[in-house]
C-alpha cells in the first residue's frame, strides 16, 4: 500500500509541473538518442562479428614494403599465395579473392551483377557452404575447366524465382556458357556485401607472377595458433625472399624494400580505417550527453529549491533520508527511462535512412540495425544518464532533511552559497563541453574544405562513366575487341552534347580493382633491386583529354601509336619525380612484369608524364602510377582487355540513360554496369568525412544550445533567489549598472571556468580530436582562442537579459512581497 501511494505521490509530482518534466525529458531523449544512434552504427561496423561462423579466427594476408619511403600496403600475389599454401602450418587454409563484375548476356535478359574471383579454397576457409549444390573443386579452377558460377541467394530469388532446381541448369555469362553448381546462404557476405556471382579464380605458377599483386588473400588460424605466432612464422617463411624464389626477376627488389608479410583480422580489413574515427564521434555524442545531463540536473536543482519545505516538512514528520533519497531518484530514474524510450523511438526513426545514404561509403552499414547490444547498452546509459542527474538532487534532499528541525528550513526556499556553487559548477563543466564539441566540429568544417578542395588530378564535372565486359565468346580476338571499344568511343563522342570520350581499364576512384600493382623494371638499371612496384592500366587516346588530367611534359597517346603497336608509356609525376629525378622522364624505358628483353622488344618509351591523380583515394600518398595503351604488343604483353570502363565529358549533365543507349546500338545483349557520374565518385568518396562533419556539426549546435539554456536557467534562478538582495542594494543607492554588473560578474566566471576546463579537455584529447579530420596538424592556439571568443561573447549576451531584468526590480514592491 505504501509503495502504492508513493508510485502515485512520483506521478503527481511529475503531472503537477509539466514543463520541467517535458524538459527534462526532451533534454535527456535527444542526449541519449546522439549516443544511440552512433553506438548503433559502432556495433554494427566494429563490434558484430563477421556473418561467417568463427571469424575472429579469419585473417587477411597483405604486405608492407617500409623501404620505399611510405608503408605501402600490398595484396597477394600467385606466387605468393602458392607459398603460404604450401608451408605456412599456423593457417589451417588460405584462400583467394577479388571483386568484379559479370554480365549475363542472355539477349531477352541482359543484367550486369557484381562478381567475386576466388579460389577452390575460399568457402572451406569461410566454412560457408552453399545452400544448395557444392562449392567449387580444384578441376574448377583448371585453364581447360568449363565455367562454372555459384549464385548468391538474392540473385536466386530475384532472377531465377527461388528455383529450387536452378543447380545444374546452364546459362550464358559473359558470353559463355556456365553452369550454376550452387546458391549461398542468405546473409553470405564477404568481404563486403554485394556479390552476386562468384566464379573460380585461376592461379598458377607462371614465371613473373610473383612482382604482380592482383587479388586478396584470407586464411584461418589453426586450431590454439594465435594471431602473433602465424604473424611470426609468415616472417620467418619470407626473411629471405630471394632464396625462396631465385627465379623471380622480382624477388630481389622485394628484398630490398624489406617486403614482409602483415596478417590482420579480417573484420579489420573490413573495417578499414575507420575505426578510430567512429569511437571518437561516440565520444564526442557523450559529451552532448554530459551536457544533457547537467542541464536536467540544473533543472531540477532550481525546481528542488521550490520543494526544499516539502522535503523538510516530510522529513519532520518522520520520513526516514533513505526513504526521501529512493523518492528522488525515483523521480529522475522515470524520466531517464522514460527519456531512453524516446531516444530508442529517435533511433529507429534515423538508422534505417542512415543505412541507405548512398554517398556514405562506410564498411557494414548494410548491417546497422538495432540488436540486443544496443537495447542493453541504450537501458544501462539511460539508467547512468539518470542517476547522475538525480545524485545533486538527492543530496539537496539529505541537506533538507538534515535541517528539518528548523522552522526556518520549513518557511524558506531560498538556497544556500554552496547550492549556487554546485549549479555553477554545472553550468561550467557544460561550457567545458560545448567548447570541446565546437573545436571539434570547426576542425571537421576546415578538414571538409580542405577536402572539397583537394586538387583530385582530374576534373569531375559533367563525365558520365560505365563499365562493360566483352564475352570472350563473342569478342575473341583482340581486333573484334579493340573495334567494339573504338565503336564505344566514337558513339560517345558523337552524342550530342559530347566534347570528349575514351576507354580505360578502370576510372579514378572507381572503387576496387581501379588498378593493376606489379613489379616493373627500368632500362638502364642491372641491379634487380632496382625494379619497383607501382600501379598501372590501360587507357585510350583522349583519356586524359576527357578527364581534363593536365600534361606536364610531353604528349598523349595518338591514333598512330595504336596503328603501329607502338610500344609507349605515360607515367604520372610521382613516378618521374621518384624514379628519374633531376631529370626528364621523356624517352626513358620502362616495361611491367620484369619480361626480359628480346632483340630490343619489351621496352615501353615514356611519351609524356602527367599530373598525380587520386586513383583509389583521397587521402594518402600519391603512388607511382604508369599508364599503357589499350593495345600493346611488346614481351608478350599485347592485349585488348575484355573488360572497360568508358567516360564522357558533355557541356550539361546527361541521364545515364546514354550507357545503355550506345551500347544497344552495338550489342544488345551487353548490359552496361556501374552507370554514374565522375562528381558522384568524389561525393561518394568523402562520404565518410561528410559523416563525420554532420554528426560532429550536429553535436555541437545541440551542445551549444544546451550550455546557454543551462546558463540562462542558473543566472535567472540566481536574480529570483537574490530578488530581495538585490531590491536592497536599489534601496541603499545602488545604480542599475552596478546590478547588471554584479549579474554579469557571475556569468563571467562561469564562463571562464567553463572556457578553462575545456581548453586542458581539447588538450588532453587532441589525437582524439584529430582523428575525426583530414589533413590536419596539432589543434592551434589561434582556433581554440576564436573559438573560445566566440563562445564566450554568446554566453556573455545569454546573461544580459536577466541582468536587465535584475536591475529593473521595483525595490517597494520587492521587499513588500517578501
Amino acid at each position: 500500500m505504501t509503495d502504492l501511494l508513493q508510485w502515485r505521490a512520483l506521478r503527481r509530482r511529475l503531472s503537477a509541473h509539466p514543463g520541467y518534466t517535458g524538459i527534462s525529458l526532451a533534454t535527456l531523449a535527444v542526449g541519449l538518442g546522439a549516443v544511440m544512434i552512433i553506438f548503433t552504427v559502432v556495433n554494427a561496423v566494429l563490434l558484430r562479428p563477421l556473418p561467417v561462423p568463427e571469424s575472429d579466427r579469419l585473417v587477411v594476408l597483405k604486405h608492407v614494403t617500409p623501404g620505399e619511403g611510405a608503408r605501402r600496403d600490398l595484396p597477394i600475389s600467385d606466387a605468393l599465395y602458392l607459398f603460404y599454401a604450401d608451408e605456412c602450418r599456423s593457417l589451417e587454409g588460405v584462400a583467394g579473392f577479388y571483386e568484379g563484375h559479370a554480365s549475363f548476356t542472355d539477349p531477352h535478359d541482359p543484367q550486369r551483377v557484381r562478381a567475386a574471383n576466388v579460389t577452390a579454397s575460399f568457402f572451406g576457409v569461410l566454412r560457408v557452404p552453399p545452400r544448395l549444390g557444392r562449392s567449387f573443386t580444384a578441376l574448377d579452377e583448371r585453364e581447360d575447366a568449363a565455367p562454372v558460377i555459384i549464385l548468391s541467394d538474392g540473385l536466386w530469388r530475384t532472377r531465377f524465382g527461388a528455383d529450387p532446381a536452378v543447380v545444374g541448369r546452364v546459362v550464358d555469362v559473359d558470353g559463355a556458357s556456365a553452369e550454376i553448381v550452387g546458391v549461398m546462404p542468405p546473409g553470405f557476405a564477404f568481404p563486403r556485401p554485394g556479390a552476386d556471382v562468384w566464379r573460380p579464380l585461376r592461379v598458377t605458377e607462371r614465371p613473373g607472377s610473383l612482382g604482380t599483386f592482383r587479388f586478396h588473400g584470407v586464411g584461418r588460424l589453426a586450431d590454439g595458433v594465435t594471431l602473433a605466432r602465424a604473424q611470426a612464422e609468415a616472417s620467418t617463411l619470407l626473411s629471405d625472399i630471394a632464396a625462396v624464389f631465385p627465379g623471380e626477376y622480382a624477388a630481389a627488389h622485394l628484398a630490398n624494400v624489406g617486403l614482409r608479410p602483415l596478417l590482420e583480422p579480417a573484420r579489420a580489413f573490413v573495417v578499414g580505417d575507420v575505426r578510430p574515427t567512429l569511437w571518437s564521434l561516440l565520444g564526442a555524442v557523450g559529451f552532448l550527453l554530459l551536457i544533457a545531463c547537467a542541464n536536467v540536473a540544473n533543472l531540477h536543482l532550481a525546481r528542488f529549491e521550490t520543494r526544499r519545505g516539502e522535503v523538510a516538512m516530510r522529513a519532520a514528520l518522520g520520513e526516514s533520508r533513505a526513504r526521501l533519497v529512493v523518492s528522488v531518484l525515483l523521480e529522475h530514474l522515470v524520466i531517464g527511462v522514460l527519456g531512453g524510450v524516446a531516444a530508442l523511438a529517435l533511433t529507429w526513426l534515423a538508422v534505417r535512412p542512415l543505412a541507405a545514404v548512398a554517398w556514405l561509403d562506410l564498411p557494414r552499414m548494410d548491417e546497422v540495425a538495432i540488436d540486443g547490444r544496443v537495447l542493453i547498452v541504450g537501458f544501462v546509459v539511460s539508467v547512468a544518464a539518470s542517476l547522475l542527474c538525480g545524485v545533486l538532487t538527492a543530496a539537496r534532499a539529505v541537506d533538507a532533511a538534515a535541517r528539518s528541525g528548523s522552522p526556518a528550513a520549513v518557511r524558506t526556499a531560498t538556497g544556500g552559497r554552496s547550492r549556487r556553487r554546485f549549479r555553477r559548477g554545472l553550468v561550467a563543466a557544460q561550457i567545458a563541453g560545448a567548447l570541446t564539441l565546437l573545436t571539434g566540429s570547426a576542425l571537421a568544417v576546415g578538414s571538409f574544405q580542405k577536402l572539397v578542395g583537394l586538387d583530385v588530378g582530374f576534373d569531375p564535372v559533367n563525365v558520365l562513366t560505365f563499365g562493360l565486359e566483352l564475352p570472350e565468346r563473342t569478342y575473341a580476338t583482340l581486333g573484334e575487341r579493340l573495334r567494339f571499344h573504338r565503336r564505344v568511343v566514337d558513339l560517345l563522342g558523337a552524342f550530342p552534347g559530347a566534347v570528349g570520350a575514351a576507354a580505360a581499364t578502370a576510372v579514378p576512384l572507381g572503387g576496387a580493382g581501379s588498378t593493376y600493382t606489379s613489379e616493373h623494371e627500368l632500362e638502364g638499371s642491372s641491379d634487380p633491386a632496382a625494379r619497383p612496384v607501382f600501379r598501372w592500366k590501360r587507357v585510350s587516346p583522349g583519356y586524359f583529354d576527357a578527364l581534363r588530367i593536365r600534361f606536364v611534359t610531353g604528349r598523349d597517346f595518338s591514333a598512330a601509336d595504336a596503328e603501329r603497336h607502338a610500344p609507349v608509356a605515360i607515367v604520372s609525376q610521382a613516378t618521374a619525380n621518384a624514379y628519374w629525378p633531376g631529370e626528364s622522364a621523356v624517352g626513358k624505358g620502362i616495361r611491367p612484369g620484369g619480361l626480359p628483353a628480346q632483340e630490343g622488344d619489351g621496352w615501353f618509351r615514356v611519351v609524356g608524364v602527367v599530373d598525380d591523380v587520386r586513383e583509389t583515394e583521397l587521402h594518402g600518398d600519391r603512388l607511382p602510377m604508369a599508364y599503357y595503351p589499350m593495345l600493346v604488343a611488346n614481351g608478350g604483353a599485347g592485349n585488348v582487355p575484355s573488360a572497360m570502363a568508358y567516360v564522357m565529358r558533355t557541356r550539361n549533365t546527361v541521364a545515364p540513360t546514354v550507357a545503355e543507349q550506345v551500347v544497344r546500338t552495338i550489342d544488345p545483349t551487353l548490359p552496361p554496369s556501374g552507370v554514374v557520374t565522375l562528381e558522384t565518385l568524389v561525393v561518394r568518396a568523402r562520404g565518410a568525412q561528410t559523416f563525420v562533419m554532420a554528426l560532429l556539426l550536429a553535436a555541437a549546435a545541440l551542445g551549444f544550445v544546451l550550455a546557454l539554456v543551462g546558463l540562462y536557467g542558473v543566472v535567472s534562478g540566481m536574480v529570483a533567489q537574490r530578488r530581495r538582495e538585490i531590491a536592497v542594494r536599489l534601496a541603499v543607492g545602488a545604480r542599475a549598472a552596478d546590478v547588471r554588473r554584479l549579474v554579469l560578474a557571475e556569468v563571467t566566471w562561469m564562463v571562464l571556468a567553463g572556457v578553462v576546463a575545456g581548453i586542458g579537455a581539447i588538450v588532453s584529447l587532441t589525437h582524439r580530436i584529430q582523428a575525426l579530420s583530414f589533413d590536419v596538424g596539432p589543434v592551434g592556439p589561434v582556433l581554440v582562442a576564436g573559438v573560445s571568443t566566440a563562445l564566450a561573447a554568446t554566453c556573455l549576451l545569454a546573461g544580459w537579459g536577466p541582468a536587465r531584468r535584475a536591475a529593473r526590480i521595483d525595490p517597494a514592491v520587492a521587499l513588500g512581497a517578501d
